[in-house]
């Protein structure tokens, strides 16, 4: 968005050759983001001009406009969130969660085995928990036992 913003052709709206260029970039710019290419947005906001030239849409000055400093900071801020969303994926694909998701998506049988083995440890843990009970109740009744024969 900030890269639209930067470029809208609205603001060239008296200058029609820069209109249209502009129109042109921000079009590419729309399409790259809506494709989730980072790396067309990026080659976008390294060198504008350079984009614009390959493109074979025209050539335009941009060194003296204050849009450049714009961009500069734009570019920055585009690679530190290029970053967080980097390491937030990396992070991700290494969570059990991710794993277990890619693991039923390329073998959704598998779904089926891990539901069992949760049911098993599951099953296995209330057993463990009602011989905890079981004992516990035993010595409650012993204590009481005992209670009544001091009373």
């Amino acid at each position: 968005q900030k890269l639209v913003k930067l470029y809208h052709p609205d603001r060239f709206i008296n200058d029609p050759h820069t209109h249209a260029i502009y129109q042109e970039l921000t079009s590419a710019i729309n399409q790259a983001r809506d494709q989730g290419d980072i790396q067309r947005l990026q080659e976008i906001a390294d060198d504008p001009e350079g984009f614009i030239h390959r493109m074979g849409w025209g050539a335009l000055d941009l060194a003296d406009s204050t849009d450049s400093a714009e961009l500069r900071k734009l570019l920055d801020t585009l690679q530190i969130e290029i970053m967080t969303i980097l390491e937030a994926l990396n992070t991700l694909r290494h969570s059990d969660d991710y794993i277990l998701h890619t693991q039923i998506s390329a073998e959704p049988e598998r779904l089926a085995e891990v539901v069992a083995q949760y049911a098993q440890a599951l099953a296995a843990e209330i057993a463990d928990l009602q011989q905890q009970a079981d004992a516990l109740q035993e010595e409650i009744e012993s204590l009481e036992g005992d209670a009544a024969q001091i009373v």
